[in-house]
């Protein structure tokens, strides 16, 4: 991965192959919405702001991870210089992502999964950006099925067991 220079096409595909892990999570409870709306469009996004997006997705993953009681890698990017970031240093973050995503998929026993995604074309930092966006979203609601203190996106209080049904 190091030798090997990533386009943003290659961030966008790999966001859109994690929306469809999240999706498949999300599967799982009867209410939920597996593809949320897209956010606005924000042209004129760099790599850094995607940066951000996925760190922010990362947070959300460490807050499922730490409700169902399961290890997990945590990113301090407060140092990061995000004046200076690369596709590159993108893709390393939206593969955590997948390979996040991936774990818990397997590890809730989800036998399928996802397809993979196809070349989607040219892609620049604002389209990833946006697709960034729907997977907050799906991560933020399988957070709050994790947790049994949050409200579903249905309105109701979750008190039942933190690991979800099969």
């Amino acid at each position: 991965m190091l030798e090997r220079h990533f386009a943003p096409t290659d961030v966008y595909t790999e966001v859109t192959l994690a929306i469809g892990y999240a999706a498949r999570l999300l599967a799982r409870y009867p209410d939920a919405i597996r593809i949320p709306a897209d956010p606005p469009f924000e042209p004129n996004q760099l790599p850094s702001d995607v940066y951000r997006r996925l760190i922010a997705c990362l947070q959300s993953i460490t807050r499922i991870f730490q409700a169902l009681d399961l290890p997990v890698l945590t990113i301090d990017a407060i140092q990061t210089d995000t004046a200076h970031l690369t596709p590159n240093d993108v893709f390393v973050v939206a593969s955590l992502i997948v390979s996040q995503l991936d774990f818990l998929h397997k590890h809730l026993g989800i036998a399928k999964p996802p397809p993979q995604s196809i070349y989607p074309g040219l892609k620049f930092p604002a389209p990833t950006y946006q697709r960034a966006g729907i997977l907050q979203a799906q991560l933020e609601h399988l957070a709050c099925y994790a947790s049994p203190h949050c409200s579903t996106p249905s309105g109701n209080i979750r008190n039942e067991s933190v690991t979800p049904e099969k």
